[in-house]
């Protein structure tokens, strides 16, 4: 009853619960991630837009260098100078050319120029210097990318360690002069390094949005090269490698940079956004086994302490219905127990005393009846034993004669004055060694016998006259007639009461004794309705059959022990006897009856 209880509250109410615990759980973690994702997209929407700005100013910082006539002229001048002071004044005027359009902007950087000399020299401006590597590599840097004639192309690189301040991230654009514009110059290609602000910020200063959900931010070319990251460590790799090692665990934004054909991404983890879900989560899991286990504890206490009582009825009540009416309930605090157990004590009596008087009754109907079979003796078989014995004495005389005279007188004695209705078995034995030997004196060795019962089991109180009846029908109706030699055999065991009957979870020992042969065996439809009528033998030594011996054990023991017969025609029949394990005693006399059995 408790399991059940616990059982429908787990499915009925635990159960239904958790799954909508889980469903609440799983929509607002979506809706969470959602909000989460469209505030994330505006701040990357925000910095690319800032970045592209940026980098707008820096390609028309560049494209007004190469477009500046005055620049390209003293270009020509710093370039084919030889001596030193021609050279110093010619870089003056460069100096206050570059000077001026940096009055025009806030950025901060190098400009490179690459002059049209022999010598590709490199010159620099002198009042901000953003990276920390060679002119000559610069040089060689710009020079590799493309399609850079009169268009301006950013590096796909970005410099986070060789720049001077070592802080803001460094970004190059390159552009070359036009050649059909009409004027000469001495430059060859123009080179701006600027200090990025709207790129530190975006890697550096952004990555924790306003739930304080950190991530990682990244800048990637446009060949899917990561060329900047805010983890050092994940610099100079593949994206869509990246983007593999970080799977849903993360959740991933990417915005474009028109102006360089970039792209910057956001990667956000997904916990720290639903981290908050997961812990109301976990809290109100946690909450909801504590109610469960509160409720199993408050269950067991209910069902062991309040209905203890009722357990006791039920167990009591299932006594009764195995035939033990000598039971009886205490007295319980409860008025309503009480009660139950006053009327159960008063049924118990009754059906214990109505028990007792009908049980008298049939005592004295089965001393009746036994005392007036044992008197019908069958007239045909004392006249064809006696006619036996004196053929016997015509042809030959020996003891055979005194043997068979022995047994026969035996057996009548047994049957006639033996007043005992049980014997033990080796008594049993005995009478039925006897009237084996007078069968096979008078249908002569058309079977053996064999008695493979131990003398241990020889010490058991058993009916008496329930052997004999059973070894004559396997007799008349079983071996007589048949082709080959006939065997009979009796055994017996212990086994227990469960065995018997299987509804029964007792351990009593059962004494059982079988009666088997190799004869004609039994047809079904006969083998059905065995016990059902009376088999009317002129043949035997007296008139009871098989019915009568199971009859005889249900009165003596009641319902629980019986006898049951398995046969299959051509092979013989196996006769199972089932009755109470006890030791015969001298004093079992008179018809003994079972106060205690099943009836």
């Amino acid at each position: 009853m408790v399991q059940g209880h616990i059982v429908f509250f787990l499915l009925c109410v635990a159960l239904p619960v958790s799954i909508c615990l889980t469903v609440f759980s799983v929509i607002f973690r979506d809706e969470m991630l959602k909000n989460a994702e469209n505030q994330i997209y505006a701040t990357v929407e925000q910095s690319a837009v800032n970045i592209n700005a940026e980098y707008e100013n820096m390609a028309v910082m560049a494209s007004a260098l190469v477009h500046d006539t005055a620049l390209m002229s003293d270009s020509i001048v710093y370039s084919n100078a030889v001596a030193v002071q021609e050279r110093y004044k010619a870089s003056n005027e460069i100096d206050k050319i570059l000077e001026k359009i940096f009055l025009t902007t806030n950025l901060k950087g190098s400009i490179y120029l690459i002059l049209n000399d022999s010598h590709d020299t490199v010159y620099v401006n002198r009042n901000f210097q953003t990276l920390s590597i060679d002119n000559r590599e610069v040089a060689g840097i710009v020079e590799n990318v493309p399609g850079t004639l009169d268009k301006v192309r950013a590096v796909d690189e970005i410099y986070c360690e060789q720049n001077i301040t070592k802080t803001r991230p460094v970004v190059i654009f390159v552009v070359k002069p036009p050649v059909d514009r009409g004027y000469v110059t001495g430059i060859k290609t123009v080179a701006v390094a600027f200090a990025s602000s709207s790129l530190y910020d975006f890697l550096f200063t952004t990555t924790a949005d306003e739930n304080n959900q950190t991530g990682l931010r990244y800048i990637v070319d446009g060949a899917g090269k990561i060329l900047a990251s805010s983890d050092s460590g994940r610099g100079n790799g593949s994206w869509n490698n990246e983007k593999e090692l970080l799977g849903k665990r993360y959740l991933i934004i990417e915005q474009s940079i028109t102006m360089s054909g970039w792209k910057i991404c956001s990667a956000i983890p997904v916990k720290s956004i639903t981290g908050r879900v997961e812990f109301i989560f976990r809290t109100m899991l946690v909450i909801l086994l504590l109610v469960i286990s509160l409720f199993i504890i408050y269950n067991i206490h209910f069902f062991q302490t309040e209905l203890r009582p009722l357990q006791k009825v039920i167990t009591s009540m299932n006594r009764v219905a195995q035939g033990d009416f000598t039971v009886r309930l205490f007295q319980d605090k409860v008025k309503e127990f009480k009660a139950l157990a006053d009327s159960f004590n008063s049924m118990t009596l009754q059906l214990d005393e109505l028990t007792r008087q009908i049980k008298d009754e049939q005592r004295e109907r089965l001393r009746s009846e036994i005392k007036s079979l044992r008197f019908q003796l069958n007239p045909h078989f004392v006249c064809n034993t006696l006619n036996t014995i004196r053929l016997m004495s015509l042809m030959s005389k020996n003891e055979s004669i005194t043997k068979m005279t022995t047994a026969f007188m035996s057996i009548m004695d047994d049957n006639l004055r033996d007043d005992n209705s049980f014997n033990s078995l080796e008594h049993e034995l005995k009478n039925l060694d006897n009237y084996i030997y007078l069968m096979q004196v008078r249908y002569g060795k058309v079977f053996d016998y064999y008695c493979t019962v131990s003398d241990e089991l020889k010490k058991y109180s058993v009916p008496s006259m329930i052997l004999q009846p059973i070894v004559e029908n396997s007799i008349i109706h079983g071996i007589r007639g048949i082709s080959h030699n006939g065997i009979i055999t009796v055994s017996a065991k212990i086994v227990k009461i469960s065995d018997v009957s299987p509804v029964n979870s007792g351990t009593e020992d059962v004494l059982l004794i079988e009666v088997s042969d190799n004869g004609c065996g039994i047809d079904g439809d006969m083998l059905e309705h065995i016990f059902e009528k009376e088999q009317n033998s002129q043949r035997g030594l007296n008139h009871i059959g098989i019915k009568a011996v199971y009859n005889r054990i249900k009165l003596l023991f009641g319902s629980l022990y019986t006898m049951r017969v398995s046969s299959y025609p051509g092979e013989g029949t196996v006769v199972s006897i089932f009755i109470p394990a006890e030791i015969f005693s001298d004093a079992d006399e008179g018809c003994r009856y079972d106060t205690n059995s099943n009836s």
